[in-house]
């Protein structure tokens, strides 16, 4: 996860650490490990994942750590973040780029974007997701984890956690960036599904966390096949 698109310069974004730091007290976190234990288990072996939007690679990581066979690519436009996560993960690919303009080193045979999307303005989201399906194998998997949460609800979890001062003024700063679309432009599940469906099908949705029952508020994951057309 990370800020993908030249409008995300103005967004204010937290340190490396910091952002590293939010996946303990956010349910983001929990995201992540769905997203990665799912790679984990269901990637043929010897595949090429790339990761757009990927932050400082913290996910990755977590996936070639257990998945040693599997390599793995990731792109962010931010250069602070890349750099933190060529120290910090020597064995993931990491390059400074526009996803929206970045081509991968090979052929993808899963492309995930973990909180991504909703970087987007409306129009970039739909040339993102055609790109994505352009670039993958035949039959090759999107994985898409995103927050169709409330204004409040990443604050108010964190805050219900005991976060640090530092995480807790993080999550102020999304919440501005969200009221003022500084580089945040979220969006419904309905939505989500709409973007996706002319170029995948959606295998499978699984929700991680939701701040009330019964509500399409919450961290989501979906599991979108390429549809046989694309090459």
């Amino acid at each position: 996860m990370g800020d993908s698109h030249v409008a995300h310069s103005e967004a204010k974004l937290p340190p490396p650490r910091v952002y590293e730091q939010e996946y303990s007290f956010w349910p983001w976190g929990c995201l992540l490990e769905e997203v990665a234990q799912w790679v984990i288990q269901n990637a043929p072996p010897g595949s090429h994942v790339v990761d757009y939007m990927c932050g400082t690679g913290f996910l990755l990581d977590a996936i070639h750590s257990r998945r040693q066979d599997v390599s793995v690519e990731g792109w962010d436009i931010s250069t602070a973040f890349i750099a933190y996560g060529k120290l910090r993960y020597p064995e993931a690919r990491l390059y400074q780029g526009d996803a929206l303009e970045a081509e991968p080193t090979e052929q993808p045979d899963i492309v995930l974007c973990t909180a991504g999307i909703h970087h987007l303005t409306s129009t970039e989201k739909g040339r993102f997701i055609e790109k994505v399906a352009d670039q993958l194998h035949r039959g090759g998997t999107f994985v898409v984890g995103e927050e169709t949460l409330s204004l409040f609800s990443s604050l108010q979890y964190a805050s219900e956690h005991s976060a640090p001062s530092a995480l807790l003024e993080a999550a102020c700063d999304v919440l501005a960036n969200d009221l003022l679309e500084r580089g945040e432009y979220k969006i419904s599940l309905s939505d989500l599904h709409e973007l996706v469906q002319p170029f995948f099908i959606v295998e499978q949705q699984r929700w991680v966390w939701s701040p009330q029952p019964n509500e399409e508020l919450g961290d989501i994951v979906l599991i979108c096949r390429a549809r046989e057309q694309n090459t």
